[in-house]
């Protein structure tokens, strides 16, 4: 089941529970409080990642990702890992 979350809920989120899971699309229009959930739960883990490969272009890092995200947002919500995905997206 996929729910969306506020960004509140899961400030103590850690990796030993499972992440929440995001609907981006409704309507087929991209949801702006999914996504700025999204960003509030997922931009600490991916900064650490970006750090890690590009120290000091982090914030260009995410930046992209979040934009690629917005560009097909249908593929996030379909994804049976999202996590897996917001990492790949990093990643390239």
């Amino acid at each position: 089941m996929k729910t969306t979350v506020s960004a509140g809920l899961f400030n103590g989120w850690s990796a030993d529970r499972d992440p929440p899971r995001f609907t981006l699309l409704r309507d087929g229009r991209v949801c702006e409080a999914a996504f700025a959930a999204l960003v509030a739960v997922y931009t600490p883990r991916l900064r650490r990642i970006a750090a890690s490969w590009a120290a000091g272009s982090e914030e260009d890092i995410l930046q992209d990702v979040f934009v690629r995200l917005l560009e097909r947002p249908g593929r996030f919500d379909a994804a049976g890992n999202q996590v897996g995905f917001l990492y790949t997206l990093t990643r390239n």
